[in-house]
């Protein structure tokens, strides 16, 4: 089976990169990432990771904190990281990430996008490459995501041609930005290698 995990898609990430937008452009925000959920990853199953409920067991995520933008459908899972966003974010408690990835045993991929790039999406990505999964990194669906969306307008549902426009604004940008995007990436195969 594949599988997308969506790490974190709560109001307090999607709030704090909004609130200075343009309705009209935090439309086109809303549109753009649900299109890359159900048409990027078409045939995946779709599994949101949340954290756990603040009252209730640490297996129960906390569904009332996801950013009301993001579409559910019939057959997508909640999962809880099994960590307290309070706990998080007070105490800097992070989640097992085996304690997520755990989870789909039967997984063939699993693609990993939401929040943070580098913290919480590495980590998860890391495990489950470790774990011996096909892994993939959609960067596009992390907080870069907002950034494209400004810079750009857009994200296209393509992969290869969204990347494609990520390489061309590094080498225009600066071959400084070029090398420190590909030495990002070394040694780190669930992330795209340029």
């Amino acid at each position: 089976m594949k599988y997308l995990l969506v790490l974190y898609p709560i109001k307090e990430y999607f709030e704090n990169d909004l609130k200075h937008e343009q309705p009209e452009m935090v439309v086109k925000m809303v549109e753009n990432y649900n299109d890359l959920i159900r048409k990027r990853w078409k045939g995946y199953n779709v599994v949101f990771v949340l954290f756990s409920h603040e009252t209730g067991w640490k297996i129960a995520p906390s569904i009332h904190q996801m950013w009301g933008g993001i579409r559910t459908y019939p057959g997508d899972v909640f999962l809880s990281c099994g960590v307290k966003w309070k706990d998080h974010t007070e105490k800097l408690v992070y989640p097992k990430p085996m304690n997520i990835v755990g989870h789909f045993p039967d997984a063939e991929e699993i693609v990993i996008g939401g929040f943070h790039m580098w913290d919480c999406v590495e980590r998860i990505a890391k495990c489950s490459h470790e774990w011996g999964k096909k892994t993939f990194v959609d960067e596009d669906m992390t907080e870069f995501f907002f950034y494209h969306m400004r810079t750009r307008g857009r994200i296209l549902i393509d992969r290869e041609q969204s990347l494609q426009e990520t390489l061309t604004e590094m080498r225009e940008s600066c071959h400084d930005g070029l090398k420190m995007f590909t030495d990002a990436r070394k040694e780190k195969p669930w992330l795209v290698q340029v």
